[in-house]
């Protein structure tokens, strides 16, 4: 996975992102919508220290990293 502006502002690892997006598979299951995901995905990152004061651009960046980790996990899944 390359790293992306987003998470090397953020100072997280492409380890953390996918973790962040195998545990939104693991608590909502891997079909959510992108309204869903973005609703899960923000309840997440509330508790995930320094991300509570990034800027709204960060964000957007960060959940836009974050669905398409989401979406390659829940392809991968899919086919074993």
């Amino acid at each position: 996975m390359e790293p992306t502006d987003a998470h090397l502002s953020l100072a997280l690892t492409d380890d953390q992102i996918e973790r962040i997006a195998a545990g939104l598979i693991e608590q909502h299951g891997p079909s959510l919508s992108r309204t869903q995901f973005n609703d899960a995905a923000l309840g997440v990152f509330e508790n995930v220290p320094g991300l509570e004061a990034i800027s709204e651009r960060e964000v957007s960046r960060l959940l836009a990293t974050v669905w398409r980790v989401y979406g390659e996990l829940a392809m991968r899944r899919s086919s074993t």
